[in-house]
């Protein structure tokens, strides 16, 4: 059987925020975990990251799976 590795879709144009904010929304948090995901991003991730594009996602072999180049 095939093995392969999900991969987070992204867009290169969307802001760090923009993408933080979305995936926040969708967490299914208590609200005191909630507050401190949202008070930890505000506090440290969003004065750095703010207006950068995330890092893109590079693919991987999942495991049992041999790279191209071995």
């Amino acid at each position: 059987m095939r093995q392969t590795r999900l991969l987070v879709e992204r867009s290169a144009k969307k802001p760090f925020k923009e993408y933080a904010e979305k995936w926040r929304a969708s967490q299914p948090h208590r609200p005191s975990t909630a507050e401190a995901v949202a008070q930890h991003l505000r506090c440290y991730a969003y004065p750095v990251w703010e207006k950068r594009a995330p890092p893109s996602t590079r693919s991987t072999p999942s495991p049992g799976q041999q790279s191209a180049t071995a």
